[in-house]
């Protein structure tokens, strides 16, 4: 007669086995000591912890193969973010186009959330043939939301132009208390090609990144050069090519993920 081997789930007898460890870690190194009444200290980390097993069913005397991945995201040190949306308001945007940008300007400053992050400031600047301002760095959500409400579409496209007028922006509003650390970011959107050719736009772009500015690029419709605006972007995480208006919205949440993350840090540990 053949002899029977218990089977056991694998992946519930490893855990079981790491809940054991714990446990005898925890007796064997006891906590410090807390008064009663004192709550603990809240966790500026969240820990995610995932764990696989090989083979999944075992046998009596086979060897488990345990792999557990131990990811930890924490928030970094407090900092200031200056965030300047430079729009583009040349004409191909004329209509219901220019509306749709706006919609997921405001988008963006909301996701931001400007009221629950009183160090973020955000600032507005348009292009087409020429540059301007149209707001300064701030932290009232209903100014900025009112200022990206200020512009009209007709004209060129100097998207160098409005990246030096973000960078202007950026350089009237540094003033940050001391010894707090500040992240600047450009937040750069057009649908075509600009006027003087990429040349312009990249050494416009290699200024901002001279000064430690994050370069984000959003590319929208077929008609825009993606290759400058992919050059121009800090990196290829930092660059967003939007097929047609109906992406914007959705590039906003992207976009302001991207931004808020800055502030986390994310470690990872892998045992085997």
């Amino acid at each position: 007669m053949k002899a029977h081997r218990p089977r056991w789930p694998a992946l519930g007898l490893a855990l079981a086995m790491l809940a054991g460890a714990l446990c005898s870690l925890a007796l064997a190194r006891p906590a410090e000591a807390r008064p009663l009444d004192q709550a603990p200290a809240p966790s500026a980390c969240a820990v995610d912890l995932q764990a696989s097993a090989r083979p999944p069913v075992l046998l009596a005397g086979e060897t488990l193969q345990l792999e557990l991945e131990l990811r930890a995201t924490c928030l970094g040190p407090s900092h200031s973010k200056s965030v300047v949306l430079v729009l583009d308001a040349s004409g191909s945007w004329l209509g219901q186009p220019i509306q749709a940008q706006k919609d997921a300007a405001r988008e963006l400053v909301r996701r931001l959330d400007l009221p629950g992050n009183p160090s973020t400031r955000v600032g507005v600047a348009m292009f087409n043939s020429s540059a301007r301002t149209l707001c300064q760095l701030t932290n009232e959500v209903g100014r900025v939301l009112a200022c990206v409400g200020k512009f009209g579409a007709g004209g060129g496209t100097a998207i160098d132009r409005g990246i030096i007028e973000g960078l202007r922006v950026l350089r009237y509003g540094r003033s940050v208390p001391s010894g707090e650390r500040i992240t600047e970011i450009l937040v750069v959107l057009t649908d075509g090609q600009n006027n003087a050719g990429c040349d312009s736009v990249e050494r416009a772009a290699l200024q901002a990144k001279n000064q430690d500015v994050l370069m984000i690029t959003v590319c929208v419709g077929p008609d825009c050069d993606a290759a400058c605006m992919r050059a121009a972007a800090s990196s290829d995480r930092d660059f967003l090519a939007i097929p047609d208006l109906a992406g914007l919205v959705g590039a906003s949440d992207r976009i302001a993920d991207r931004i808020l993350g800055l502030s986390l840090r994310e470690t990872s540990l892998r045992l085997e």
